[in-house]
């Protein structure tokens, strides 16, 4: 029998860790290292007091391990924003999750909406900036015809042809949609004073009409006093009136660039997380490609998984679903979900641990549900027989690495089945919910029903068998409460 402790930890507390070790008789302990792991066995075989003096020494090492091993409090970073519209919560949540892990955010540079988020970031008041986002609607940054405001929401069945020849005039007249609400708005929330006196840099992206040029713009060379036109120029959407500034004329920076990380290079930043909610530019492709190469460079890319709307959907309710994927899709880049299709909390493989908790008996049945027979010569029953299973009945491409066969194996049938993919579950819980669909909604379409019932069939049925007979066994994940009420603070 061994204990065992896990915990990731900083380079300074690992060798401290390391070093105390080190220090115990080598009979008594193992340690295995990986990039990011350490792992201390102690064995109890030795007397009570001896093992209890090393685990009290480990804990006081293990304490501020525990405490720091979800941040990044070492890791000064430059925060880029790309432009995307409508969705630019999503660089919102993306921020929090960082801010979360700890991260020393030091540069925040920005087209387009990513220019407006920006100094929201280093005001630094999340209820404030996700409130603004939720409140969001068509007419709170644009003042609209009913006509038009139909036409960009999508609801062309509402419109006469009299209706798009109206908004088309309205259009052409104005010179685009007036954007006063929004420079009222931005007026309203952005302190330029508290931005300038900020020790974080800030930087837009901005493109002259009247020269046919752009200019990257770093916060001391915005004008006092202009800041807000810069940032409306910044994020001027084809479609709006053009932004004038002393007589210029200036049209949004992401028609440039619309992921601005030369901005976050050229002030010497190395390590720079890209959240990325449009499309890029040649410039963009260009810049990264010729940088990528350079290992002294490290770039982290935090894109969205789904898309709710388009760059001009202002609804309040699409705005909460792009921060919550947001926050979700940074935990998941850096290590702290899993899943490609879900957000799963816990990277233990729960259906092999609900399969070898069973008995020998049980065991049995559960392969025979699955249609395969019990071989004497395979001693990992798990891996030699039911993996095999799961890896046949996914046919296209998946991570081969025991313990993610699994979970392709569950999110492909969450997809099939329609459960709701922006949440956090463990494995245990997707299961459940899996098994919760009855069958007579599991398949619905006919062709692909069929289809689907012969390929995932004895599967779920053996999957099933695995919940009724060991799910009690298996406990969550520590720290996913935890995680859960981090997750819901978000929106209340």
């Amino acid at each position: 029998m061994m204990f065992r402790v896990a915990v990731k930890m900083p380079g300074k507390i690992e060798k401290s860790l390391m070093s105390t070790a080190g220090s115990l008789p080598k009979h008594r302990f193992a340690v295995l290292k990986s990039k990011d792991i350490i792992l201390i066995f102690l064995s109890n075989q030795v007397k009570g007091k001896i093992v209890n003096r090393y685990l009290f020494l480990l804990v006081i090492i293990l304490i501020p391990c525990m405490v720091s091993a979800q941040t990044h409090t070492d890791e000064e970073i430059a925060l880029v924003f790309s432009g995307g519209g409508a969705r630019g919560a999503y660089e919102i949540g993306a921020w929090k999750a960082l801010s979360d892990l700890g991260f020393k955010i030091s540069g925040v540079y920005g087209s387009s909406v990513g220019s407006i988020n920006g100094p929201a970031i280093i005001m630094d008041d999340y209820k404030k900036v996700r409130d603004l986002w939720f409140k969001t609607t068509y007419l709170s940054v644009m003042e609209l015809s009913q006509p038009a405001e139909d036409l960009l929401r999508g609801n062309f069945r509402k419109l006469s042809f009299k209706d798009y020849i109206t908004v088309i005039k309205e259009l052409w007249a104005d010179g685009g949609i007036d954007v006063t609400p929004l420079k009222e708005l931005l007026t309203e929330v952005i302190s330029e004073e508290e931005i300038r006196s900020s020790k974080i840099d800030y930087g837009l992206v901005i493109f002259s009409v009247s020269n046919l040029e752009p200019e990257m713009l770093y916060i001391d060379q915005i004008p006092q006093g202009e800041l807000i036109d810069y940032i409306l120029a910044s994020s001027n959407f084809p479609l709006f009136k053009r932004q004038e500034i002393n007589g210029e004329v200036f049209i949004d920076g992401g028609v440039y660039s619309n992921v601005p990380i030369e901005m976050a290079l050229k002030k010497g930043f190395k390590d720079i997380v890209i959240v990325d909610i449009g499309l890029p530019t040649p410039v963009d492709i260009v810049n990264y490609f010729t940088r990528n190469t350079d290992d002294s460079f490290k770039f982290t890319f935090i894109r969205p998984r789904e898309h709710y709307g388009s760059s001009l959907n202002f609804e309040p309710e699409i705005s909460k679903k792009y921060l919550v994927e947001g926050y979700l899709d940074t935990m998941q880049v850096y290590g702290y979900l899993q899943g490609e299709k879900y957000y799963i909390y816990g990277s233990e493989d729960m259906i092999k641990e609900m399969f070898d908790s069973l008995n020998t008996e049980k065991q049995e049945e559960a392969l025979s549900i699955l249609g395969v027979d019990e071989n004497d010569n395979i001693k990992d029953l798990y891996s030699g027989l039911v993996l095999p299973v799961f890896k046949s009945a996914l046919w296209t491409g998946y991570n081969d690495k025991t313990g993610y066969v699994s979970l392709n194996i569950l999110e492909e049938l969450a997809k099939m089945m329609g459960i709701e993919p922006l949440s956090v579950y463990t494995q245990k819980e997707l299961l459940e919910r899996i098994n919760d669909k009855t069958e007579s909604n599991r398949f619905n379409y006919p062709i692909i029903g069929f289809i689907n019932r012969w390929r995932y069939e004895r599967i779920i049925n053996f999957l099933e068998y695995l919940v009724i007979n060991a799910g009690d066994q298996i406990a969550q994940p520590e720290g996913y409460d935890n995680f859960i009420n981090q997750l819901n603070a978000l929106l209340e």
